[in-house]
């Protein structure tokens, strides 16, 4: 799948990770988190929805898992509360290396409504959905800075933004890692000095 490409730099195929399931990364291939944890970074994903779940396979290197979000009934956790609970981890320790994965759900979601900062509710859709996001997003970028956080961190945030309501025979329609509904990522910061690298 794109997440276990993103998360280890290598193709699809390399990563076995075409199809869903819990098969998830093989142990055999070090991911991006597993370097970050044995270079001392504190390593956390925070998943607002399925099908980033520690369940699914893709939990290799991430010290914390924060995918809780089913305990209450509920289909999936919004940008905002998702973006808080990584903003929260990476608080908890400020002045430490830490490399946050976080995975937003929301455009699966189109029937669930939306809030604005002023609290109107939003109509249902993709739309709203996409200014939930865009929203949340500036927010959580003004608290990094704010915060002094923006510096020593690393921080992904993906999404699935592609186009849920195709249908695949066997494969429900919020798990669905095909090319169709995939398109990653949304945003990556990388620390103060740090230089992107293929290798």
């Amino acid at each position: 799948s794109a997440p276990a490409s993103l998360f280890t730099g290598l193709s699809v195929q390399d990563t076995k990770g075409s199809t869903n399931g819990s098969f998830g990364i093989p142990y055999t291939i070090n991911t991006l988190a597993e370097k970050a944890l044995a270079q001392g970074y504190r390593t956390a994903l925070f998943s607002g929805g399925p099908p980033i779940l520690a369940k699914s396979g893709l939990h290799q290197g991430f010290e914390d898992i924060d995918d809780d979000f089913m305990r209450d009934g509920r289909f999936y956790r919004p940008a905002r509360e998702n973006l808080d609970h990584a903003l929260n981890w990476l608080l908890e320790s400020p002045k430490e290396k830490s490399l946050a994965h976080i995975f937003l759900a929301d455009l699966q979601f189109p029937f669930v409504g939306t809030f604005s900062p002023d609290g109107k509710e939003r109509e249902k859709s993709v739309l709203a959905q996409k200014r939930e996001v865009d929203e949340s997003l500036k927010w959580f970028i003004a608290e990094l800075k704010k915060k002094n956080l923006w510096e020593n961190s690393y921080v992904f945030v993906l999404g699935l933004n592609g186009d849920a309501s195709s249908v695949r025979k066997d494969v429900l329609w919020h798990e669905n890692l095909f090319r169709e509904n995939i398109h990653l990522p949304l945003f990556i910061k990388l620390p103060a000095g740090a230089v992107a690298s293929s290798g």
